[in-house]
């Protein structure tokens, strides 16, 4: 028997199973999924094959299990954009509305103050899992074919939890070099990409910075990792060399700190912070246009065409996510 059919099975025979995750011992839920969690191709087909999906996000005693499956099923190496889109908008539509599951008394008995500490855990994760496809929930939205409001203000939802917040944060660099590392070969829709990846910047930037995430909990070394980056690329990668990028990466942290003083100077480091993931996107596109044969790999000289496009590039992270920041606000 399959195990979505002994999960089935259970969920027949036990109406209680979402109070019974609530007791201090393991379900046969976490037994269950437990085993496949981190398999990418078990985990993915048994959320695919379960119309129901509340027992694969609020059944489990120990949710660092549902962490792990759904992070599992949507990871980028081993997923496609389409099906991770599919995945993850079941997920954070299940987890926004409304619960009629478990409406009224409980069959079972019911700890309920385990089961706000299972909803918040479930809130907290789903950073971990959106993080490296939140640009597809603004700017690339279409890709997932779904409305950009919704989008706009599932990914608000999701950072209302700290947690969830920073992950997602801590991720935008990642989800930066993600979306520029394979661009389109025809010249219209590569620009009109890059102008989207722009957009989603601004809008991800906005949401974080009205979360208040506080510098001591942004983990600005992982920008600073990021922004070591362009030195791994091939040798004489260009770089913008009017950037200071040390300055930049404080600039970034200082984005999610509410303090009083730093509230004064927001407006100054945004800028700045914008300057530190233009400078990645310019170099993610360099390395692109390299290994789609735009540029010699001989001279490693970019021709004037690909010139344009690097600095219409750092132009745009810098100026288009004006755009994705006003959408951001107008849906607040």
């Amino acid at each position: 028997m399959g195990i979505r059919c002994r999960l089935d099975d259970w969920l027949k025979r036990n109406p209680g199973w979402w109070a019974e995750a609530t007791h201090p011992q393991a379900t046969r839920i976490d037994e269950l999924l437990r085993p496949v969690a981190n398999d990418p191709h078990v985990a993915g087909k048994l959320i695919d094959d379960t119309s129901f999906l509340a027992p694969l996000i609020y059944g489990a005693h120990d949710t660092s299990i549902i962490a792990k499956l759904w992070i599992s099923a949507t990871d980028p190496r081993t997923t496609t954009t389409h099906i991770a889109g599919q995945r993850i908008i079941r997920l954070v539509r299940a987890v926004f509305e409304e619960h009629d599951w478990n409406d009224g008394i409980a069959p079972t008995w019911n700890d309920l103050i385990d089961q706000r500490r299972i909803e918040k855990e479930v809130k907290d994760l789903l950073g971990q899992v959106i993080a490296p496809w939140q640009m597809q929930f603004s700017g690339l939205a279409h890709q997932w074919n779904w409305d950009v409001q919704e989008g706009l203000v599932r990914l608000r939802d999701v950072a209302h939890s700290r947690s969830a917040a920073l992950a997602l944060a801590n991720g935008l660099a990642d989800s930066l070099l993600l979306n520029l590392r394979v661009l389109p070969l025809n010249r219209q829709l590569r620009l009109q990409h890059i102008d989207d990846v722009a957009f989603s910047i601004g809008s991800s930037t906005e949401i974080f910075q009205r979360a208040k995430i506080d510098q001591a909990e942004f983990q600005a070394s992982n920008i600073a990792t990021l922004l070591s980056l362009p030195s791994q690329s091939p040798l004489r990668v260009p770089w913008p060399l009017s950037l200071a990028v040390s300055q930049a990466t404080r600039s970034l942290a200082r984005v999610f700190d509410d303090s009083d003083e730093v509230t004064k100077t927001s407006a100054i480091d945004k800028i700045k912070s914008r300057e530190a993931l233009a400078a990645i996107a310019y170099s993610a596109v360099w390395v692109s246009a390299l290994s789609q044969g735009r540029i010699n790999e001989q001279t490693l000289e970019p021709p004037a065409e690909v010139q344009l496009e690097l600095q219409h590039t750092f132009d745009s992270i810098i100026n288009q996510a004006d755009k994705g920041e006003l959408s951001a606000m107008i849906n607040d």
